[in-house]
Order: structure tokens, then sequence, then C-alpha cells
């Protein structure tokens, strides 16, 4: 009995210690040579002056983007103090505009045609969330919720929000019990 519980032990030190661990460290240098859709140079300074920041990378065209509009908006009223980014990969300004305006998205846009965010994230699809801090370190990295199970697969009641609880967990204090997901959505060129 006394080793059961040795064990039981060990493993959930051993998994709350490998849950505060980030991910991997992002370097932000990189991102100098995006461009916001406003034509300036990608807020470097505030990705490092910030406590946290949300990444989330995204199209037009795709229809769960599309419906992830309104989420990220919500996320945004929440959580006032945490900015977020969206990065645009392939698309044109013009393209990108168009959907902002249709969709009145509040938040700093960047273009990214050469894909140099995308493979300093190692970004796959859209929509995709990173959750950082002022370090670069990647805390949560993956869906925004359950939302969708799959491509075409929608839940009818979302029963996890991963990245507010890896907001919530962050800023209590606690270990991160889930920091990555499998992204769903529609594949980045």
């Amino acid at each position: 009995m006394k080793e059961n519980i040795v064990i039981l032990l060990f493993l959930i030190c051993s998994f709350n210690i490998s849950s505060l661990k980030a991910q991997r460290v992002i370097d932000f240098s990189p991102l100098r040579q995006l461009k916001t859709i406003k034509a300036k140079q990608f807020p470097i300074e505030e990705l490092k002056s910030n406590g946290l920041s949300i990444v989330v990378f995204y199209s037009p065209l795709c229809p769960i983007c599309q419906n992830y509009t309104k989420t990220l908006k919500d996320i945004h009223a929440k959580y006032k103090d945490i900015p977020i980014y969206l990065i645009y990969p392939s698309f044109t300004t013009s393209e990108i505009k168009r959907f902002e305006t249709k969709y009145d998205i509040p938040f700093t846009s960047a273009q990214d045609q050469r894909n140099i965010a995308v493979k300093l994230f190692s970004a796959t699809v859209t929509p995709q969330c990173f959750l950082m801090n002022n370090k670069g370190e990647i805390l949560y990295s993956g869906k925004i919720d359950n939302w969708y199970e799959d491509i075409g697969k929608r839940r009818t009641i979302i029963t996890e929000n991963y990245l507010v609880n890896a907001i919530e967990s962050y800023r209590l204090n606690k270990p991160i019990i889930i920091p990555s997901t499998q992204p769903v959505g529609c594949f980045i060129n």
C-alpha cells in the first residue's frame, strides 16, 4: 500500500513539473520581417512587454476561422490585457482587409506570405493558436476549444476551452494541464 502511494505521488509530481515547462521558446527577431495590415512593422516590442500574448494563424477562406471570429472577440473582451495577433499566411493585403471589414476584426493582423511566422511557430492549419509569455515561451498551442472535433464535425456543446483554461491556469500560477492539442482547420500551403 505504501509503495502504491509513493508511486502515485511520484507520478503526480512528475506530471505537474512537466506541465509547468514551456513547450519551446520562440525567438521574436524573425517576426521583424512581417508587416501588419496597416503597413507597420510587426509589434515585437509589444510581445516582449506583454505578460501574455495570443498568436492565431488565420485564413479569410477557412470556414472554421470565419466561425471562430466571435469566439476570439469574446476571449479578447474577457482578457482585455492579453493582445491577440492574427497571422495570415499566403494572403494579399486586400483579401485580409476585406475579411477583417466583413467580420469586424479588432486585432493586430500581419501578412505572412513567405511563411516566416509559419515556420517559426511550426503552424500547420488555420485556426491554430499559441499562448506565449513575454520571453517567447509557448505555454499552450493548438485548438481554441473543442468545438470542432474534425473538419466538418462540429459539437453542439463546447466542453473544453483549451485556450481559456491555459490562460486561467497561468494566471493562477498553476500547471497548464493540457499544454497542446491537435489543431483542426484548413491546411496552410
